[in-house]
């Protein structure tokens, strides 16, 4: 592709299938599809999910045009790879979970219901990106902007202390601040998400 989008080779399907049965071979569970100037056009990586689909139909897939199709290919491309990553392990989580929430009755209608769990399979980055890898943090600043609204509060400092941290949020106008600036580990995170900056605890020692 040019940085216009213009194709100038075409993608070498059977190159491809070889590439996907090798990962196959590995023991690959899933595959990131990140191509350098996709987000102008996503033909080739939309034609490589489909063959991925064909050749591994239960490979959990995620391409970068779908989940960010933004310029900068490290930012796009490690987030890519943090979203395969993780899709399997929540996709199978959560899948348990509603089903023993259905079986006990504590839960009749799909997860995703006003959350967006159903597609946390698909776009599992959405959900840890919170200045840390724990989700918990943005439910805080999103129960708090909530009450927040129902008391007529506009603008709220959110604070959440737990064992490990002390997290805060920002409400402004009724809506968190986002950022698109934070990170998994040591990796990058282009998905906009809930800005919320965390305080470590430190244990104290105790006197001999």
């Amino acid at each position: 592709m040019t940085t216009k989008g213009a194709i100038i080779v075409p993608l070498n399907e059977e190159q491809l299938r070889l590439a996907v049965r090798e990962l196959l071979a590995d023991g690959a569970e899933a595959i990131a599809v990140a191509f350098l100037w996709s987000f102008r056009n996503d033909a080739h990586e939309r034609r490589t999910v489909e063959i991925i689909g064909e050749e591994a139909p239960d490979v959990f897939v995620t391409a970068s045009s779908q989940l960010l199709p933004l310029l900068g290919e490290y930012e796009r491309t490690s987030t890519t790879a943090i979203n395969a990553y993780l899709g399997p392990i929540i996709a199978r989580y959560v899948t348990n979970l509603e089903g023993v929430l259905r079986r006990r009755w504590v839960c009749r209608w799909p997860l995703d219901h006003g959350i967006g769990w159903r597609r946390a399979a698909g776009r599992r980055c959405r959900q840890p990106g919170c200045g840390d890898a724990d989700f918990w943090p943005c439910w805080c600043v999103l129960a708090s902007a909530a009450l927040a609204a129902q008391k007529g509060w506009p603008n709220v400092i959110t604070s959440d202390m737990g064992g490990t941290s002390f997290d805060v949020g920002v409400i402004v106008d009724g809506e968190p601040l986002m950022t698109r600036t934070a990170e998994v580990g040591r990796f990058h995170v282009a998905l906009p998400t809930i800005s919320v900056t965390a305080i470590g605890s430190v244990a104290a020692a105790s006197p001999p």
